[in-house]
């Protein structure tokens, strides 16, 4: 019986570690996916940004150029 016991908790203590170590497994796979994902958003946000100023130089421009156009 004490033999039993001993196995057992020795069962216990490796699914133990097989668990723990499947859990920081997983918690380190989404810091990666986190990582990764943050820097490919902050690309396209710099992308998007450089557009969206260009965006608005050239409605500035638009509208100088009509109002230039209609004065003249």
């Amino acid at each position: 019986m004490r033999n039993k016991t001993r196995l057992a908790i020795g069962d216990i203590n490796a699914l133990i570690k097989e668990y723990n170590d499947v859990k920081d497994t997983i918690a380190k796979v989404q810091r990666e996916k986190d990582l990764k994902v943050d820097t490919i958003n902050k690309k396209y946000e710099a992308r998007l940004e450089v557009l969206a100023n260009k965006e608005k130089e050239l409605s500035i421009l638009l509208r100088d150029t009509k109002e230039y156009v209609k004065n003249v």
